[in-house]
């Protein structure tokens, strides 16, 4: 019995020690998960913080990416803004070019503005209409309605939406020539809007202003970007123009006369309008209505640049609009746009 009562002792002597060795386990287990969770979150910051020092150093490079290309467009344009003599805007002229810078590159699209049909000349100031070229932008978007694969197609009704933000009163434009909408707005539908403006009354300042005119949504902005402009004296330039802007230029002009003047001109540009007149399938009719709007050098150069400089996964895109002079030589950006992003495309404008 004694030994049963001494080994009873010692069993009770041993548990506090054993209830102090449990709460001490647990204290250290929790010092570990704290510990960890501390480890893991230093750890994400380091790694956020080395992947935003990657991307400022990325996005750093691909600025200067594209503002290299921006300058070799001023450089081009600078030494002369006629595609006849000039090689190197020819060149860039004819489609974009990548180049590499360090550890970037860049992708240079230029195109000249007056190859484009000119928005603010559907109308005079007096808010007259220009018949002639208000059926050139009606043609222009029945050729763009044709491709089933972009989108949306495009009404009738910007036409006479842009007469009213051109021309300098409050009335809306109707044109009766047109059997499908035609029908414009002046400032009381943009005061309608969640976010009311009004209408300008006045030519466009810049392209992107167009996206202000009703009907005129981001994805009727991006199909007909290649085709309208608001800058320069409104003539086209056939040595430049495409395909469906010089078919645009007659409501009689043939698909493939338009297609003939586009292949010939690839091959050496136009000296003058002249030069159409004896074009297979020309007629006097076709002619005689081109050579009002056409041009092969334009008094008044304006060129849209796009240089996009990319550097790791992070890209910068310069959207930039250059007005040449050639009688002093210089090239003046009078817009410019910065945006960023990763790839595949952009995400973010700052």
């Amino acid at each position: 019995m004694c030994d049963l009562r001494l080994i009873g002792q010692l069993m009770n002597s041993r548990k506090p020690k054993s209830q102090q060795t449990g709460f001490v386990l647990v204290v250290v287990l929790c010092m570990l998960m704290l510990l960890t969770v501390l480890v893991t979150a230093f750890n994400r910051d380091c790694r956020i913080g080395l992947r935003r020092s990657a991307e400022l150093r990325n996005s750093s490079r691909a600025l200067a990416c594209a503002k290299a290309g921006l300058d070799v467009a001023i450089v081009a344009v600078r030494a002369g803004d006629d595609v006849r003599t000039n090689i190197v805007l020819s060149e860039l002229l004819s489609g974009e070019i990548t180049f590499s810078l360090g550890q970037g590159r860049c992708k240079l699209a230029v195109t000249q503005e007056s190859s484009k049909l000119n928005v603010n000349y559907l109308s005079a100031a007096d808010g007259v209409i220009n018949r002639a070229r208000v059926d050139q932008l009606l043609g222009l978007i029945d050729l763009l309605n044709k491709d089933r694969n972009s989108g949306t197609g495009i009404g009738y009704d910007i036409a006479a939406s842009i007469i009213d933000w051109v021309d300098s009163d409050e009335k809306t434009t109707q044109l009766e020539f047109v059997r499908r909408g035609g029908r414009g707005a002046e400032s009381v539908y943009y005061r309608r809007g969640e976010f009311p403006y009004r209408c300008a009354n006045s030519p466009f300042d810049t392209n992107a202003e167009l996206l202000l005119v009703k009907g005129i949504t981001p994805q009727v902005f991006r199909k007909t970007g290649d085709y309208v402009t608001v800058y320069g004296m409104g003539k086209v330039n056939i040595n430049c123009a495409s395909k469906e802007v010089i078919e645009s230029l007659s409501v009689k002009m043939d698909p493939s006369l338009a297609q003939m003047i586009v292949s010939r001109r690839d091959v050496k540009p136009f000296d003058s309008v002249f030069e159409l007149r004896d074009f297979p399938g020309m007629t006097d009719s076709v002619y005689n209505q081109i050579k009002r709007f056409a041009t092969v050098r334009s008094a008044q150069p304006y060129y849209s640049v796009t240089s996009t400089g990319t550097a790791g996964d992070v890209r910068c895109e310069l959207t930039a609009i250059i007005k040449a002079n050639s009688e002093f030589e210089t090239a003046d950006v009078i817009f410019c746009r910065e945006s960023y992003g990763r790839f595949p495309g952009i995400v973010e404008s700052y």
